[in-house]
């Protein structure tokens, strides 16, 4: 079950990665392809940042039972917490380097193709109002 998991998490932070190159340079190129590579980022992204969450938030749970058990002093307690939390923090951290750009990757790639104009940006003339 384990397997499963980690072969999951590995998996979707490659495809996510491989993704985000094939985006940046279909934008580059203003490919047709780029606003699909672009989605398919964006839901990539959104994947590892979930799995990086849960993973973060599994590991917290299975220090907090580990360090429950009997027959251990503080020390034990403490080191388990200790590694516990460094591996969920650890989690937690390549989640976010990974879907972190790779979602703002797609965010820009989608805003740039479509030319959608952000706050600040609209002119008069392009909406009808006065210039």
């Amino acid at each position: 079950m384990e397997e499963g998991i980690v072969l999951l998490i590995a998996g979707s932070i490659v495809a996510t990665m491989v993704v985000a190159v094939a985006t940046a340079g279909f934008a580059l190129r203003r490919s047709r392809f780029a606003p699909g590579a672009a989605k398919i980022c964006r839901v990539l992204a959104v994947l590892v940042a979930v799995l990086g969450l849960v993973a973060a938030l599994s590991t917290v749970g299975v220090t907090l039972v580990a360090t429950s058990a009997p027959g251990l002093d503080e020390s034990d307690r403490s080191r388990m917490w200790q590694d516990g939390l460094s591996a969920a923090f650890t989690d937690a951290l390549i989640a976010g380097v990974i879907a972190g750009p790779a979602f703002l990757l797609a965010h820009w790639v989608l805003r740039r193709l479509t030319k959608t104009p952000i706050n600040g940006e609209i002119s008069g003339s392009r909406h009808g109002g006065e210039s």
